[in-house]
C-alpha cells in the first residue's frame, strides 16, 4: 500500500468515520489552500507527501483515536503484505 493510500485511510478513519468531520474538513481545506490546491490529486508526488506530512504533524486528534489508528495501520499493513505475497506467488509459482 502506498504512503498516500495509507495517509488517506488514516485521515478518513480518524476524522470522518470517528466524528469531528466539520473540524477536520476545515483544517484539511485550509491545508489545501496553504498548498495552493483544491485537491491533493492536483499536487505532484513530493508536494503530496509534504501535504500529508503537514496534516499529520499539525492536526491534533485525541489519543484514543490515535491508538485506534495505530491498530488499524497494523491491520492494513498486514493485509497489504499478504496481498503482495499472493501476487508474488502467482507470478512465481515455483517459490
Amino acid at each position: 500500500m502506498s504512503y498516500y493510500n495509507e495517509a488517506i485511510i488514516k485521515h478518513i478513519v480518524t476524522n470522518i468515520a470517528e466524528g469531528g468531520k466539520e473540524e477536520y474538513t476545515k483544517f484539511f481545506n485550509s491545508a489545501l489552500a496553504k498548498f495552493d490546491a483544491k485537491s491533493p490529486a492536483e499536487l505532484d508526488d513530493d508536494k503530496k507527501k509534504e501535504f500529508f506530512n503537514y496534516i499529520e504533524k499539525n492536526y491534533t486528534g485525541d489519543d484514543k483515536k490515535e491508538s485506534k489508528i495505530d491498530k488499524l495501520r497494523g491491520i492494513i499493513k498486514g493485509i497489504a503484505k499478504e496481498e503482495v505475497q499472493k501476487l508474488n506467488k502467482a507470478k512465481n509459482p515455483k517459490n
